[in-house]
């Protein structure tokens, strides 16, 4: 085990920022950035969401696909001090809107759609019911009631806003996730830190033996735990690339790992088998992959083992 660290994320990405500075630190469809970059951009849009009115401490919801922007908003929320809830992609208007009123949420940024979820045509029938202060749009053509996603990201950045990320104290809480209820019929918000998602991540790049030279296939959502941590913090921390497929869809796994010869995958065990299934999947070139993580739901030995022999890679367990 890594020894723990007193950091926020700020801290931890200014810090992958200096030691891998010009290492690519992920890619999306036709774009990429380095950890330079990275620590630029969030900078930027951190800054903007100061300016547009966002507080430390404040409920910033991140509704939206996995993308590049939705990753680095997630990051600037952090920087910015705010609080980033999760709201899961797969939810309609009626439950997202529960969870709207469970965490006090003013601050909304939005995707476009998710599998067959247009997030607007949702919004529409929650904004009946419920008042945001602010609505960020991360699309190309935003909502015109929305803040475009290109007014943050264009911010200049003062030194009395980053003197606010670097003031961000690693204790406070930084991010809510929702559990999907088996214990009654409303999600509970589960609450961490700055701290224990830092330390999550430098845990999970250990425990996977990951080091700069990794590209890491997001297979995960990152309004779940296991995307955030394993993958996405966990490449964060160690200076590795973080690949983010086209769309969730097991076609589009498949090729990010042979385009980008990706060293590590993690799924939930669903998505193995649903790819494992797929009539071409011996057609695709998985030989760069070396481990990955199966959580999030139970895997039989028997399932377990033949992920492990299909894939080619040494396979680790998620759940104790």
């Amino acid at each position: 085990m890594k020894p723990l660290v007193d950091m926020n994320m700020n801290d931890l990405i200014h810090r992958s920022a200096e030691k891998y500075g010009s290492c690519c630190a992920v890619r999306y469809k036709d774009a990429a950035l380095t950890y330079r970059e990275l620590d630029e951009a969030t900078d930027h849009i951190a800054a903007g969401l100061i300016r547009c009115g966002v507080r430390q401490g404040d409920h910033v919801a991140i509704w939206s696909e996995n993308s590049l922007r939705s990753l680095l908003l997630f990051y600037a929320t952090e920087k910015a001090g705010a609080i980033a809830c999760m709201l899961n992609a797969s939810l309609k208007a009626d439950s997202i809107l529960e969870l709207l009123k469970l965490s006090d949420i003013r601050t909304l940024i939005i995707g476009s759609s998710f599998k067959d979820i247009c997030f607007y045509d949702e919004l529409s029938m929650i904004t009946k019911d419920y008042r945001f202060d602010r609505i960020i749009d991360l699309a190309d053509a935003p909502h015109p009631d929305c803040i475009p996603y290109d007014d943050l990201k264009d911010t200049p950045v003062t030194p009395s806003e980053k003197a606010i990320f670097a003031a961000v104290d690693p204790h406070d809480d930084g991010l809510i996730l929702y559990t999907s209820c088996t214990t009654g019929s409303v999600p509970k918000a589960v609450v961490s830190s700055y701290y224990n998602l830092v330390n999550g991540g430098i845990q999970k790049a250990d425990a996977q033996n990951m080091t700069s030279s990794d590209r890491v296939c997001l297979a995960l959502q990152i309004f779940h735990i296991f995307g955030i941590d394993v993958a996405m913090l966990a490449s964060l921390a160690v200076g590795a690339c973080l690949i983010i497929p086209d769309d969730s869809h097991t076609i589009s796994i498949l090729k990010a790992i042979e385009q980008y010869k990706c060293t590590v995958l993690s799924c939930v065990p669903f998505v193995y088998f649903a790819m494992m299934e797929r009539k071409d999947f011996h057609s695709f070139d998985l030989s760069s992959l070396r481990t990955g993580v199966v959580g999030g739901a139970s895997c039989s030995p028997e399932l377990f083992c033949r992920i492990e022999k299909e894939f080619g890679f040494t396979l680790l367990p998620g759940l104790g």
